[in-house]
């Protein structure tokens, strides 16, 4: 009796360790996110990691490890992997599954948007004095404004798929430029408006009679 259950406890132990019930799991160091990009082809990198080795990896169900170079990782802890995304179509979904010896799996889906279409900007506002000129407008963005620069410094925008902004930079003609989350850039040329008006003093009768 004390024979049996000493198997039966063998033979459970053993389950437990092949089927330790972990999912795998799947590190993307870039894109960290769904990817934008304006040429159509991202670098997708990131790494998967598992307690019990990992068994397999598959990138839209095609095994990386058949692939010339991943086959001896096959079994690791940790296995580093890399791809590049072929850009055929406007927008792409990658989906990666991590498995490990216990067929516990993990599935990231990975999204992939192409966008060749530069922001907009739009200028509202130009004036000055004799020291500041001020600069008013917004950008708009099919996807996300990343970046305003004014005078190719950046003025520091929250990003967002219509971006207002303002800036002050001494009177003299500059630029204006967007970047978007893609890549893509606008500039626009802002010329200075002429100076203010600085009328003479007017003379009083009581100053003409003292001359």
């Amino acid at each position: 009796m004390r024979r049996s259950a000493f198997l039966l406890l063998l033979v459970l132990t053993g389950c437990t360790r092949n089927s330790d019930g972990i999912t795998p799991q799947i590190i993307l160091q870039e894109p960290s996110s769904g990817a934008i990009t304006r040429a159509g082809k991202a670098l997708v990198k990131g790494y998967a990691f598992d307690e019990a080795g990992v068994q397999s990896i598959k990138i839209n169900d095609t095994e990386l490890f058949t692939v010339k170079g991943y086959a001896s990782k096959k079994g690791k802890r940790i296995v580093p992997f890399s791809f590049q995304t072929d850009g055929k179509t406007s927008v792409s979904s990658y989906v990666i599954q991590v498995s490990d010896s216990s067929n516990n799996k993990t599935r990231l889906e990975l999204p992939i948007r192409v966008d060749q279409k530069a922001p907009q900007i739009t200028i509202k506002r130009v004036d000055r004095d004799l020291n500041t000129m001020r600069i008013e407008g917004v950008v708009k963005d099919n996807v996300k404004v990343q970046d305003v620069l004014v005078g190719g410094v950046s003025i520091g925008v929250t990003a967002g798929a219509e971006v207002p902004f303002y800036a002050e930079v001494p009177p003299q003609d500059t630029t204006v430029s967007a970047i978007d989350s893609a890549g893509n850039k606008t500039l626009e040329r802002v010329e200075t408006p002429p100076p203010p008006r600085i009328e003479p003093a007017q003379t009083t009768s009581t100053d003409t009679a003292q001359q």
